[in-house]
This record gives structure tokens, C-alpha cells and sequence, in this order.
């Protein structure tokens, strides 16, 4: 009697088990608001070159907490280096995944624009076509200067978003450092997805944020000034010594004040690419010829020292 009540609950115990290894590991499994004890950072270094995994929404409102600082290099001055919301529905919450099909990018200053497929309209410029299609987008707290608001994203500020489906509509709010857009749209049930929301940015990194929805993990920026003392750690001075990129020629190197540190490399419009570091010397090897007056811009960082960036064009 003894053998077969092991053997019933040994059964049952491999049933359960088996159900569990079978979810697909590409859903959104670990929902935002459950993973909040488990957070991560992630860094963005250009423009849709990254993207958090999406955060379902459904008919639960859901707040989700987390901080953003922008690279505080003084040559960035777009507002687009802030994080970005997009939503889209998609049989994977992955941008550009499975079945993605992009409905609404918002973006933290107060700005969004439609999907291509929708129109593309902006609400600086097209806010009559935005509503035509059956959008809503409003602004709370708009600062007096925008400008006092962007110089306090590079120091580090709070964001947030909230997200909920009711009767039938779409509610995102989107906050930071106390500004909010408000967009609102029909929830189109005949696709037959889910409706997700990702984060991305250009030039800023994210912290605290949900751990099961960072992609590229990188640093805590914020851990690291939070040492529960008064004093401050100034961050060293580096520079980029030397540059060599010449017409007809497939390689960009050069020299930097310091060994061992990290070298992105943007040639004219095509995406960073990490060159190669040997003590204070970096290589980039490209695949194409380079072309006079092609712009270089080399971004160099290390833990300790400020970001630096030098822009020459090819001789």
C-alpha cells in the first residue's frame, strides 16, 4: 500500500514538472510586475540598435518603475536620448520578433508618432491624422523649458509606465522626471496577438528594470554612486589621441590616453561596431572601402572615466 501512494505522488510530481519545462521560453512568462525584486540595466548606444523584451498589456493596470540616465557627453543634445516606449502587437514579445506589427512609438519628451503602416504622423505635425486614426495623446506637467528637463536626464531620473486595457482601450502613460504623455487607441482583437510595450532609447541606459525583460545587461550606473556616503567619485579624464582613416583603405584605427578601454567605431550611417583594443591602440577592420569625407565617430569608455567621443572624416 505504502509502494503505490509513492508511486501516485511520484507520477503526479513529474506531471507538474513536465507542464512547466513545456512553456515556450520566448512568451512573456516572468510579467513585469512579478519580476520587480530581480532588476537589470541595459544601455542603449544608437537609435533601434537595442530593445528590452515586451511587457504585455492587458486588461490588469500595471505600473513599472525604473531609472534612466543619458550619456552626458555635451555634444548630445536630442531629446531622443531618453527612453523610447514602443508599441506593437506580436506573437513574440520581441521588436521586429514573430509577427511584429508596430502600432505607437512614444517618446519621453512629450512627443510619439503612428507606425509607417498607420501614417507616420507625428504629434508635433499631424496630431488631426493621429486622432483620424483613432488615437488619443495628451500631456501633463510639460515643463517650461525642456531643455532644464533633458540636463536633468543626464544627472539620472525616475520614469515610469502604466498600462491597461479597458473596455475595449488602450491606456499608455509614460513619466519622467514628472512629465507624462497620455496615449490611448482601440484594442484591435481581429489580429489575433498580443499587444506589447518594449523600451529602447539612444544614448541613455535604463536601471532597475525588471530583470526578465533586459536583453544586453550592462552596469548599474546608478549602484555605483550609491555608496551610503556624502562623498562623490569624480570620474577620470580621457581623450582620443589619434585617428587614422583614409580614402580606399578597409581599416580605422587609433590611439587613446588610456589602455584597455572600450572603442565603438560609427562609419558615416552604418551601426557602431567594436574595434578591436590592444593596450591604448584600436583597429577596426570594415568591409567596404572608405570614402573621403566620410564621417568617423570613435566613442570611447571606461569604469572610472568620462565617455568620450571625436568625430573626424576620412582623408
Amino acid at each position: 500500500m505504502r509502494k503505490r501512494i509513492l508511486a501516485i505522488a511520484l507520477a503526479t510530481t513529474m506531471a507538474l514538472s513536465t507542464a512547466v519545462v513545456a512553456v515556450p521560453s520566448y512568451k512573456n512568462v516572468a510579467v513585469a510586475q512579478a519580476a520587480e525584486e530581480e532588476t537589470g540595466a541595459q544601455s542603449f548606444d544608437g537609435w533601434w540598435t537595442g530593445h528590452c523584451l515586451g511587457d504585455e498589456i492587458t486588461e490588469t493596470e500595471k505600473t513599472v518603475n525604473f531609472k534612466s540616465i543619458t550619456d552626458n557627453d555635451p555634444t548630445l543634445t536630442g531629446y531622443h536620448n531618453t527612453p523610447v516606449f514602443v508599441i506593437y502587437y506580436g506573437d513574440e514579445n520581441k521588436v521586429n520578433g514573430e509577427g511584429y506589427d508596430e502600432v505607437f512609438v512614444v517618446r519621453s519628451d512629450l512627443y510619439g508618432w503612428l507606425a509607417p503602416s498607420l501614417g507616420g504622423n507625428n504629434t508635433n505635425e499631424g496630431m488631426s491624422e493621429i486622432e483620424a486614426a483613432g488615437f488619443t495623446f495628451t500631456k501633463e506637467n510639460a515643463p517650461e523649458d525642456l531643455a532644464d528637463w533633458y540636463a536633468a536626464n543626464k544627472k539620472g531620473v525616475d520614469v515610469s509606465y502604466t498600462t491597461s486595457i479597458k473596455d475595449g482601450v488602450v491606456t499608455v502613460k509614460v513619466t519622467n522626471n514628472g512629465i507624462s504623455s497620455i496615449t490611448t487607441f482601440k484594442y484591435d482583437e481581429s489580429k489575433g496577438k498580443k499587444l506589447y510595450l518594449s523600451v529602447t532609447g539612444e544614448r541613455c541606459t535604463i536601471a532597475k528594470y525588471p530583470k526578465a525583460l533586459i536583453t544586453t545587461p550592462c552596469d548599474d550606473p546608478f549602484e555605483k554612486s550609491n555608496d551610503n556616503t556624502n562623498t562623490t567619485t569624480k570620474k577620470k579624464s580621457m581623450s582620443v589621441k589619434k585617428v587614422t582613416a583614409k580614402a580606399g583603405t578597409k581599416v580605422v584605427k587609433g590611439t587613446v590616453s588610456v589602455a584597455k578601454a572600450k572603442v565603438k567605431v560609427t562609419v558615416g550611417k552604418a551601426k557602431a561596431k567594436t574595434a578591436k583594443v590592444s593596450g591604448k591602440n584600436f583597429t577596426l577592420k570594415v568591409s567596404s572601402a572608405l570614402k573621403k569625407n566620410t564621417k568617423i565617430t570613435v566613442k570611447v569608455t571606461k569604469s572610472g572615466y568620462k565617455t568620450v567621443t571625436k568625430t573626424v572624416k576620412v582623408k
